[in-house]
């Protein structure tokens, strides 16, 4: 699975990256990785 989309309110989408990239993107403002797959990167 690559993306995973929310087609309800707040829209939301959840990707997979490589661990380099996931460091990078968490380190912006409104980018959180998902509690659920956090660990997984």
């Amino acid at each position: 699975m690559y993306c995973v989309a929310g087609l309800e309110p707040p829209l939301t989408v959840s990707f997979k990256v490589q661990p380099e990239e996931f460091i990078e993107l968490t380190n912006k403002n409104g980018i959180i990785p998902p509690p659920y797959l956090a660990r997984y990167k």
